[in-house]
């Protein structure tokens, strides 16, 4: 079945919310999402969460899969105040691993800021 993330405004894998559209991009859609169980958690309550286009992920040559797995194993090296964290990822109900046949949404959970997107800043 293949997926979109127009299709999930709402309820994500029964942790995230997904309240509004934030960006639009060439391979994903990015949402404000709430955590569900915030007050159980050490993460902040409004998160942004990155869910990668299905025509993305499953393209013949195989490489938005490649550059899903890149991304996510960059984000999970990086550390610095100047650059958002990556609090989670999955699809739907199951870790993402490069190995993996996906079924449903790939997305990320990153800190949401609240001052545009990166480009916003870069042309201010």
């Amino acid at each position: 079945m293949e997926f979109s993330p127009t299709d999930i405004i709402g309820n994500l894998d029964n942790k995230y919310y997904l309240r509004a559209l934030v960006a639009d991009g060439g391979s994903c859609k990015v949402f404000l999402g709430e955590r569900i169980e915030f007050e159980k958690s050490d993460q902040p309550r409004f998160v942004a969460v990155k869910v990668f286009e299905a025509s993305f992920l499953h393209d013949e040559s195989g490489l938005g899969k490649i550059a899903i797995c890149a991304e996510h194993m960059t984000l999970t090296k990086l550390d610095h105040p100047n650059i958002v964290k990556l609090l989670d990822y999955g699809a739907e109900g199951k870790l993402f691993t490069p190995n993996e046949t996906i079924e449903g949404p790939v997305y990320f959970v990153t800190e949401f800021i609240s001052n545009g997107t990166l480009l916003s800043l870069i042309k201010s």
